[in-house]
């Protein structure tokens, strides 16, 4: 019965997660109502019901809670008069510094604003900044804020949700304002924050080590540090879940207390004999839990690793009166009261699915007859887990690393029994002895280079193979169940041989039945990148644009759709020009897949390592595929005088249905292409040039396409104004349909070559309860 009430709790609270549109907060007391009709009418049904509305009440309180927090629509905008203390801890790159702040004072010209109107927390951006902030500190800031938004694209990071579970309300900027923005008070010595912040700059200031970052991550939580290429030698591996304060570092370190307390409870039955060790080892295994989780800000990772000990040590003290799934099922119920929303977190699932995939191998009549070996044990912990969690990769992340079992078998003792206990040690004998504390910042540094380069050698001998991008749909989830059930299964039963065969037809099955033509514009703010698809071909019609040194719109973005489509190979690339909200994403992409040929509309900046697959789309032929024809309007070099008029001239043709993609390109050279015969037909759909700005879309060349849809790839309020007011008049006039991905996040369009378009927006889709309500 446990069990049923349990997983119907939590079912209710994943359905209010999933919905559009929160239910009134008057449907949080369904329970009270429904529970004196159980007291008088008792059935498992109904009880079975009051849970799932339990559920479903604790999720919309909490939905509440969420919106309650966002900024108020009518101080958006505005300057306001901004005081609280930094939380976290404040990343820095070359042009910026963004951080965390807790509000406790906000004022307009008019006044103070209500505490209703407050959130709990504001993220801001200080670009051109006078003074680094530390956490902790009080600071005063003359700031524009907006609501938490994000990008929305099929299958990608929700950021607005990810802010508002964290209590963010509001993001903003911070203005040029020297006297305004001031420190008010420095931070408090009993500060988290500010001790965390101290633990970085320690850090800093003791090595120069390129793998102190990871070392940083370990210690405090912090991976803002850590270099790409460290982090993606660890994705590649599948030794990435080791980095930052994970549970398996929590669980550790709560293991080891629990020894030491269990330890420190038998020396005190030397002076009273009724005493129970057991309670000061639970307690000091929950207190270690505490202060590493701490350390690390209290992460939501670190929150699921505190609940998931606590229930632990509830089991220690029933003496094993709970069964491991009963035990499991509440650690997840937990989890979800504390995190609602913990369900859109990749994280939940793999955890607990590496946990339950576990006590399912390692318990039962079959294992205990077996002999037991550390090594062995090692070896198929790491087997059981890479097939128990083979589906949730394909579907969460859509890649696995082929390499992972073998690269953890030294990851984890390494990590987990070297590197960690010699960081953790180091900081309080900083305080006793510097020389040992530095010492063992080496010795873990040296670990982490052993780990590094462990992992650089498995991918060296595995190849370029070792990460094959996995994108499961019905049947083959069906399939991936089947064989790793079958892994999963006591040796002697027949079947198990099934699992490998199952597995390669798994990867081998087609993804998708696509669509004759499919056009994707993804939803990458200021900027473009456009997906083509046809049933053979794939190509990427620019790449967006570039935030920052460790963000940019081709990684973050376009390849992790392309990866969800199971697209491992992008036939071509073009690049329209160089300009950073059409090229900057350029890297992230040619890391992320493999690209065949790329066709630039400015040859003066092709990186050496492209020279051989690379041309120039003013001179390119026009090739068929699937029977879409691909063609390019060449333009004349005197014609390409700035950058925006070196843009490709995209057209494709399928039956009646003609789409064009002119890039920036400017009035000069709209001027020019409608006086070509390639143009003098209507199109179907336009990407609006220059994202919808007044340097292009003519009324000439607007009245001469006639598009019937045009796409305006552009910028929630974005600074720029796009797409500008005049040129919507102009396409309003024609009669066109318009769509923005500002709005309606990336458009998807999809054609048979008669007949109407058919166009989703991705917000439509996938709309959640807490997307703030964009309108035109």
């Amino acid at each position: 019965m446990l069990p049923a009430l349990l997983l119907a709790v939590s079912f209710g609270i994943i359905a209010i997660s999933l919905l559009p549109v929160l239910p009134h907060w008057l449907f949080i007391f369904v329970p009270l109502v429904l529970l004196p009709v159980y007291l008088r009418f008792t059935s498992r049904p109904l009880l079975f019901f009051i849970a799932l509305s339990a559920g479903m009440s604790w999720g919309i309180g909490y939905g509440h809670h969420l919106l309650d927090n966002v900024l108020d629509e009518q101080w958006v905008g505005q300057e306001l008069l901004l005081q609280g203390k930094i939380v976290d801890l404040p990343v820095i790159d070359e042009q910026r510094q963004g951080f965390v702040i807790a509000v406790s004072h906000l004022e307009s010209l008019d006044g103070v604003l209500p505490a209703a109107a407050l959130p709990k927390k504001i993220r801001l951006s200080w670009f051109n900044y006078t003074h680094e902030v530390q956490s902790g500190e009080h600071w005063q800031f003359l700031v524009k804020l907006k609501k938490p938004g994000g990008f929305v694209n099929p299958g990608g990071f929700d950021y607005q949700g990810w802010l508002m579970r964290r209590d963010v309300g509001a993001i903003g900027s911070i203005g040029q304002h020297h006297r305004i923005n001031k420190k008010l008070q420095n931070a408090a010595l009993y500060d988290v924050d500010h001790w965390r912040f101290q633990i970085r700059q320690w850090m800093l200031a003791t090595t120069d080590s390129p793998w102190r970052g990871i070392a940083l991550a370990l210690i405090i939580g912090d991976r803002s540090l850590i270099p790409a290429e460290h982090w993606q030698l660890l994705q590649r591996t599948g030794t990435n879940h080791l980095i930052a304060i994970s549970g398996m570092h929590v669980s550790f370190v709560a293991v080891l207390a629990f020894f030491i307390g269990m330890t420190l409870g038998r020396l005190r039955l030397l002076f009273n004999e009724r005493a129970s060790p057991l309670w000061l080892a639970c307690s000091c295994s929950v207190a270690a839990a505490v202060l590493y989780s701490l350390l690390a800000g209290l992460s939501l990772p670190t929150r699921r690793a505190i609940v998931m000990v606590l229930v632990a040590q509830l089991v220690v003290l029933c003496q094993r009166s709970f069964r491991s799934r009963d035990a499991l099922l509440l650690a997840w119920v937990l989890v979800l009261l504390v995190d609602p929303l913990a369900a859109y977190d990749p994280g939940l699932w793999l955890s607990f699915g590496a946990v339950a995939t576990l006590l399912a191998s390692f318990s039962g009549y079959a294992f205990l007859k077996e002999k037991h070996y550390p090594g062995k044990s090692l070896v198929r912990a790491q087997t059981v887990i890479f097939a128990g969690l083979f589906v949730p990769l394909a579907l969460l992340i859509h890649s696995v690393s082929l390499v992972a079992p073998i690269a953890n078998l030294l990851a984890i003792p390494l990590v987990t029994l070297w590197v960690v206990p010699c960081l953790l040690l180091a900081l309080p004998l900083e305080i006793l002895s510097p020389t040992l504390a530095g010492m063992l910042v080496s010795l873990g540094l040296y670990g982490i280079q052993l780990l590094l380069q462990w992992d650089a050698l498995l991918l060296t001998l595995a190849g370029d193979k070792v990460n094959p991008v996995i994108a499961l749909n019905g049947l083959q989830v069906i399939l991936a169940l089947l064989a790793c059930a079958l892994c999963l299964l006591p040796k002697g039963l027949l079947g198990r041989w099934l699992a490998a065969p199952l597995l390669l037809l798994v990867i081998w099955l087609p993804y998708e039945r696509r669509s004759p033509l499919q056009l994707t514009f993804l939803d990458v703010g200021q900027g473009l990148a456009v997906v083509i698809k046809t049933p053979s071909q794939t190509l990427l019609y620019d790449t967006g644009p570039r935030f920052s040194e460790k963000f940019d719109a081709g990684s973050a973005i376009v390849v992790p759709y392309l990866h969800r489509t199971g697209t491992r190979v992008l036939d071509t690339l073009i690049v329209s020009h160089n300009d950073n909200d059409h090229a900057g994403g350029l890297d992230g992409v040619l890391n992320g897949l493999q690209v065949n040929r790329v066709l630039w509309g400015d040859m003066t900046a092709i990186p050496d390592t492209l020279l051989d697959v690379s041309g120039n789309c003013h001179e390119e032929a026009s090739w068929q595929a699937d029977g879409v024809e691909f063609s390019f309007v060449g333009i004349p070099a005197h014609l390409a005088s700035t950058s925006n008029n070196h843009s490709c001239i995209f057209q494709i043709s399928y039956g009646e249905h003609r789409f064009l993609l002119p890039g920036d390109a400017e009035q000069a050279v709209e001027r020019w292409l409608v006086t070509q015969p390639a143009l003098t037909k209507p199109v179907t759909l336009l990407a609006a040039g220059h994202h919808g700005s007044r340097t292009s879309s003519t009324e000439t060349f607007v009245s001469v396409l006639a598009p019937e849809v045009v796409v305006f790839s552009a910028g929630y309020q974005s600074r720029f104004g796009h797409p500008h007011a005049e040129v919507v008049r102009r396409f309003e006039a024609q009669g066109s349909a318009m769509f923005n991905t500002a709005y309606g996040g990336a458009v998807m369009v999809r054609s048979t070559g008669a007949g109407p378009l058919t166009i989703t927006g991705q917000r439509q889709i996938s709309r959640r309860y807490w997307h703030d309500n964009r309108e035109q």
